[in-house]
């Protein structure tokens, strides 16, 4: 499908995907982010400390162990925490969102509005979620089951298209 074909398919029927975020799928988000950002170093970790430990270090391979351990349960906490934090209370507010060739509309209890595509900096599927980032840090979360099993290859190559390919990590 060519660009100006997609274009006048989505004019004639826009992507539009009603998205209710449940505590599980938000919680499953967060701890895939933080898995992804420490990917390197909990290996890492264990890897000296069980290296210590067999080496005969006792002190250096407890630090390390207690230390991954610490690492793994303050996400553990963290992610669990973040979930049901009021200050998170807007992710779980549910909200329309409308995918054209010129931007994505919501509307939502909050209020609503166009975001331009050229806000939306990079994308990528986590824990059964689309991740539509728009900045460094933040992002817009789609369930994978809010978009039509039929309206998913349309949508993702949209996304495709206005943003990119979709990135792993």
């Amino acid at each position: 499908m060519t660009p100006d074909e997609r274009d006048t398919l989505l004019a004639e029927s826009p992507v539009s995907v009603s998205v209710a975020v449940t505590r599980d799928g938000y919680r499953a988000v967060l701890l895939g982010i933080s898995i992804s950002k420490l990917r390197f170093a909990l290996p890492i970790m264990a890897f000296f400390g069980f290296g210590a430990l067999a080496a005969g270090f006792d002190t250096h391979s407890l630090v390390l162990l207690t230390g991954l351990a610490g690492v793994v349960l303050f996400v553990w906490f963290y992610v669990n925490w973040a979930s049901g934090s009021p200050a998170h209370n807007d992710v779980y507010v549910p909200v329309r969102y409308v995918f054209t060739s010129e931007g994505i509309s919501h509307e939502s209890d909050l209020g609503s509005g166009t975001i331009p595509w050229s806000r939306i900096r990079r994308w990528r599927l986590r824990a059964k979620h689309y991740l539509l980032y728009t900045d460094v840090v933040s992002f817009l979360l789609v369930p994978v089951d809010a978009v039509a099993p039929d309206g998913r290859g349309v949508f993702e190559a949209l996304l495709a298209e206005k943003v990119g390919r979709a990135r792993s990590r």
